[in-house]
C-alpha cells in the first residue's frame, strides 16, 4: 500500500470515528429530550394535583418557576443543536478539504 493510500485510508477512519462521536453526541442528547419532557409532564400533574386538592394554596410563582425553567432549558437545547450542526458541518468540510488535497496530492504524484 502506497504513502497516499495509507493517508487515504486513515481520513477515512478519522471521518467514520469523527462520525460515530456525533451520532452518539446525537442520541445522548435524543434522550435528555424525552427525559426533559417526560420531567416536565410530571410536573405538570405535580401542579395540577395540587391545585384540584388543595384550593387555598396559590402555585402562581411554581408554575411560573416551572415555565422559565422549561424556556430556559429549550433555549439550552437549541444552542446545543447548533453548535452539533456546527461541528458537524466543520468536520465533514474538513473532511472534503482533506480527501481534495490527498486527491490534488495524487494527481501531482
Amino acid at each position: 500500500m502506497n504513502h497516499l493510500q495509507r493517508k487515504r485510508d486513515e481520513l477515512e477512519d478519522q471521518h467514520i470515528r469523527r462520525t460515530r462521536q456525533f451520532n452518539e453526541l446525537e442520541w445522548e442528547y435524543d434522550n435528555m429530550k424525552r427525559d426533559m419532557r417526560q420531567h416536565t409532564e410530571e410536573m405538570g400533574e405535580w401542579v395540577a394535583y395540587f391545585f384540584r386538592n388543595v384550593p387555598d394554596v396559590s402555585l402562581s410563582y411554581e408554575l411560573e418557576q416551572q415555565t422559565n425553567l422549561q424556556e430556559d432549558f429549550m433555549r439550552r437545547v437549541r444552542r446545543y443543536e447548533d453548535r452539533l450542526d456546527e461541528a458537524r458541518e466543520q468536520e465533514r468540510k474538513q473532511y472534503w478539504k482533506n480527501l481534495d488535497n490527498l486527491e490534488k496530492e495524487e494527481r501531482n504524484s
